[in-house]
């Protein structure tokens, strides 16, 4: 089927059968594309097995909507790698759910860029154990909004390693509260 799936129109790929989607093969993923894969619909994602999501190229996750990034189960979603989490928009961030953000795994956490962290909400920074706090990079830090700051808990934030304090900015060191 892989020498069918480039051939097949989003249309044809929108009708796709959750069951249908659960068969495709390691090379049929290998081939969809971003267009392709935002067709499959919120109420689809799911089909894809949590051994198929790590087969998409990271430009195929990409296209996956906002919507359908917000219905994936905590297992799927971690189940894709680090590449593919480089590869998230901040649209598709910004749509995890606390859910998702509370069970994200350190190496998907360690992956996201500084732009990536802009785009968390801080409901779901608010959500964010020690350990993943303790994954993010040291240059992507930056990143992290005021409000996702101020969202942060005292445990998380004494969690961080003297490293990624040094690396906080003075805007964020400007919005801890006094309780933090």
């Amino acid at each position: 089927m892989a020498t069918q799936i480039p051939l097949m129109s989003t249309q044809q790929i929108a009708a796709l059968t959750t069951a249908q989607l659960a068969v495709l093969t390691s090379d049929d993923l290998a081939v969809l594309t971003a267009a392709q894969m935002a067709a499959v619909a919120a109420d689809r994602i799911n089909g894809l097995t949590s051994a198929q999501l790590p087969q998409l190229m990271p430009s195929a996750v990409a296209g996956i909507t906002a919507a359908a990034v917000a219905a994936l189960t905590t297992d799927r979603l971690n189940a894709l790698v680090a590449a593919q989490f480089q590869a998230l928009t901040g649209s598709q961030i910004k749509a995890l759910t606390t859910a998702q953000a509370a069970k994200l795994e350190t190496d998907d956490i360690a992956a996201l860029s500084s732009a990536q962290l802009a785009a968390i909400t801080p409901a779901d920074y608010a959500v964010l154990g020690t350990r993943q706090l303790q994954a993010l990079s040291v240059d992507s830090l930056p990143g992290i909004t005021t409000a996702g700051i101020v969202a942060l808990n005292t445990a998380n934030l004494n969690a961080l390693t003297t490293a990624q304090t040094l690396a906080l900015t003075v805007g964020q060191i400007a919005v801890l509260t006094t309780a933090q």
